[in-house]
């Protein structure tokens, strides 16, 4: 028999944003599963540090740094969250290359990407211009 010692179970004591300015904290906490008073998962956190990572790259902050730290009290098994968000600045597309196709012509395959060089990067409108390339049989490579 091999003993297996678990630790402590820690509960959400509460989870605190700093930093941000695009959204507020009530959006981004709504947008989080983990919750306090909730048993702590760290895989479950990592996923909603992922999704707060997917909300600001939609609005083009594609480079923003989500700093995540910990407090835990060992005492009463609970763990604080503190999420320090660095947006930094907007990117852009600066340009639209469409290589290798030799029958197809690049109009056809520009018209699906629904993209235009200069504006915002928003990863949502990326992965739909992936999913209309995509539905063409075309094989895409960023």
């Amino acid at each position: 028999m091999i003993p297996v010692d678990e630790g402590i179970k820690y509960t959400i004591k509460s989870i605190a944003v700093s930093g941000e300015v695009i959204f507020t904290s009530s959006d981004i906490l709504d947008k989080v599963e983990s919750k306090p008073d909730k048993v702590f998962d760290s895989v479950m956190f990592e996923n909603d540090v992922n999704t707060v990572r997917s909300m600001y790259a939609g609005k083009g902050y594609i480079f923003a740094q989500i700093k995540d730290s910990y407090v835990y009290d060992d005492d009463i098994g609970t763990v604080e969250i503190k999420l320090d968000i660095t947006e930094g600045s907007v990117a852009y597309i600066s340009q639209i290359k469409i290589r290798g196709n030799y029958v197809t012509k690049d109009k056809v395959i520009r018209r699906e990407l629904n993209l235009e060089e200069g504006e915002a990067f928003d990863s949502n409108k990326i992965k739909k211009a992936q999913e209309n390339v995509y539905n063409l049989d075309f094989l895409i490579m960023w």
